[in-house]
């Protein structure tokens, strides 16, 4: 599975976890960093990959934050490469 998340229409941390839950039709979704773990360390079927579009935006939007959810998808495809699935979770800023 491919999803995209648009940096363009993100300005909060609450804007990307809107489009997560959308984008995966998740009914329910804490809408946290927690949360956002949980679902990338086993919630979501592999291959799995997130392309966040504009994301210098979300740079500007987000700072430190932005960092805190990459830290969350690095966190996810080290976990993936240590259990050594062929198509572990991926993730490109663009």
């Amino acid at each position: 599975m491919r999803i995209v998340v648009d940096g363009g229409i993100i300005s909060s941390e609450a804007d990307f976890h809107r489009q997560i839950a959308t984008a995966l039709n998740l009914t329910y979704y804490g809408r946290n960093l927690d949360a956002l773990w949980d679902i990338l360390s086993g919630g979501v079927e592999r291959p799995f990959t997130i392309v966040w579009v504009n994301s210098s935006r979300s740079r500007d939007q987000l700072g430190s934050v932005l960092d805190s959810i990459v830290r969350v998808f690095d966190r996810a495809r080290a976990q993936d490469e240590r259990w050594g699935l062929a198509e572990p979770f991926e993730y490109m800023l663009e």
